[in-house]
């Protein structure tokens, strides 16, 4: 079995939003890849701290929404997804 294969890997900084905070949360600063699985033709957006080395985030790109510019701002993005981090733990 084949390990997943990185298509695209930069630093980045990741926020998401959360409902019961009515705002933006700061998850920190990281890798952010996008991942084609070696089982799977499906390729995800992964993010993993730089201090701890670990997933904060993992979403689907098929079932994410389209990547948009953040109002506001020439330097961020955002776009909507299922996080998959917590499943694959």
């Amino acid at each position: 079995e084949e390990g997943p294969v990185q298509l695209w890997a930069y630093r980045c900084k990741l926020y998401i939003y959360r409902q019961k905070s009515n705002g933006w949360v700061d998850l920190g600063t990281g890798k952010g890849s996008l991942c084609r699985s070696g089982t799977s033709s499906g390729v995800e957006f992964i993010f993993e701290d730089e201090k701890n080395k670990i997933p904060m985030a993992r979403h689907s790109v098929e079932t994410a929404t389209a990547l948009k510019p953040n109002a506001g701002s020439d330097k961020t993005w955002v776009w909507r997804a299922q996080d998959y981090v917590q499943e694959a733990e």
